[in-house]
């Protein structure tokens, strides 16, 4: 990255960086809305309100998300090219080259182009195969290596394995909480995993209805041309992470908003500017929203400032089942020596995940360090029931043996780890050490030796 080689480590210029795209974003927001015909004081709100909505902080503020600012800005840069002239040749370049560079940074929005030819209905492009197959090309790569490199690390298993019907609601639920908190951006959670879509009505009702005014809306034909655009601008670029196959372990979150929500202010502001006939009430509304709005989006920036923060806040908002959030918690407290209050999170974060190896070795440190030995190793055990060659499960057991005096079974697990993974430092110090404590210096100079083979002195 350049601003790495630039800046080194130094945190607040990832950030400033990050915030420059955002403007450049804002500014090619604005531009796209007036090739909508839309005026410049209206198009200046809305791309003002778009650029200050609660649901960007996510998008801006965490650093390693750059990768969907990038997308989002050649994405942009696509839509804004798309509304001039189509017929020449080096515009149907330029709109390819777009296209490609937004998948290449993240194929979140795989359908961008649909949105302007399917409202245009393929007007004015010339010889529609030659222009179709531009993008058809690049979304077929990127689908395809997509899918190649999530099943090569085992990200679809589980939507073979563990399928069931109910999960074809996913999608439903999904939309309905984007446009809840589009709407109403209070309780934006930072991670938000995988729900029973039946055990959480008023969101999946939510999505039903999104779906019937979604219908209703793009069969009205006396519907404003940008009102149209928007509503289909956003089910396009949102549709591919609504969850229709599972990847990873989070259902929704406020990045995958970042760029649709263009579509749902350009729909609001028309339907209001077309049913009040006053622009100036659907402006002064528009004020009244951005200031609102802005207020909220300080506040959400305030959940970032420190890791504790955020994950505190993202149990506010989604408690009961929020597993990750609970053990990232537990995981800060462990870390600040608050053994007993990350135990807490620990078996909380069991309650709705206990098949998960990482939260018991994370309980098994908790009690570890407030010296619940046999406790905690049962906790590692259970981590071997999983991973059974998990080499640091295997170096605290190790060590657990050790303070409990049996030496023997203390070596014979380090001595494991040490065979799990050959090319660990601590691996080969803790099998030297436990030689060292049961008076074995020969054997604990001849670890030493083997570590310097394997991995060097350093």
């Amino acid at each position: 990255m350049v601003d790495y080689d630039v800046f080194g480590l130094n945190a607040p210029a990832f950030h400033f960086t990050n915030l420059l795209i955002h403007l450049i974003n804002t500014c090619l927001v604005f531009e796209l809305l007036r090739r909508r015909h839309i005026s410049p004081m209206p198009a200046g709100l809305c791309a003002t309100l778009w650029a200050c909505h609660p649901l960007q902080v996510e998008s801006v503020a965490w650093v390693s998300e750059r990768k969907g600012l990038l997308a989002a800005m050649f994405c942009l840069m696509l839509l804004v090219t798309m509304h001039g002239p189509g017929r020449k040749p080096t515009t149907i370049v330029r709109q390819a080259a777009w296209y490609s560079l937004s998948l290449a940074s993240k194929p979140a929005f795989l359908l961008a182009p649909l949105a302007v030819a399917g409202h245009r209905g393929w007007r004015n492009i010339g010889r529609k195969w030659r222009y179709a197959i531009c993008f058809i090309v690049p979304a077929t790569l990127t689908v395809g290596m997509s899918l190649f490199a999530e099943f090569r690390i085992g990200a679809l298993d589980g939507n073979l394995e563990h399928f069931q019907p109910r999960r074809l609601l996913d999608p439903v639920m999904n939309l309905g909480w984007y446009l809840q908190k589009a709407a109403i951006p209070f309780g934006i959670p930072v991670y938000r995993p995988y729900r029973d879509a039946l055990g959480n009505r008023d969101i999946f009702l939510a999505g039903v209805g999104s779906l019937a005014i979604l219908a209703t809306v793009l069969t009205w034909k006396q519907l404003p041309g940008n009102s149209r655009f928007g509503l289909l601008s956003f089910f396009l670029l949102i549709l591919p992470s609504l969850g229709f196959l599972r990847i990873g372990a989070h259902s929704t979150a406020a990045k995958y908003a970042y760029l649709p929500l263009v579509g749902l202010v350009v729909f609001t502001y028309a339907l209001l500017a077309y049913r009040t006939n006053r622009r100036a009430w659907t402006s002064a509304a528009a004020v009244a929203v951005l200031i609102a709005y802005s207020v909220q989006t300080r506040r959400q920036l305030g959940y970032w400032e420190t890791p504790e923060g955020l994950w505190r806040h993202t149990l506010s908002c989604e408690r009961p089942g929020n597993y990750v959030a609970e053990n990232n918690l537990g995981s800060l407290l462990l870390g600040a020596g608050h053994y007993d209050e990350a135990l807490e999170y620990f078996d909380r974060a069991l309650r709705w995940r206990n098949n998960d190896p990482v939260l018991h070795y994370n309980k098994g440190l908790a009690l570890f360090r407030l010296d619940s030995l046999s406790a905690a190793r049962d906790s590692f055990a259970r981590v071997l029931d999983y991973r059974p060659s998990e080499p640091r499960a295997l170096r605290q057991i190790a060590l657990v043996q050790a303070k409990l005096g049996d030496m023997r079974q203390a070596i014979s697990f380090a001595k494991k780890a040490v065979v799990a993974d050959p090319w660990s430092r601590e691996g080969y110090d803790t099998l030297e050490r436990l030689y060292l404590e049961s008076d074995q210096p020969g054997k604990a100079r001849s670890i030493l030796g083997i570590r310097t083979i394997n991995i060097g002195t350093e």
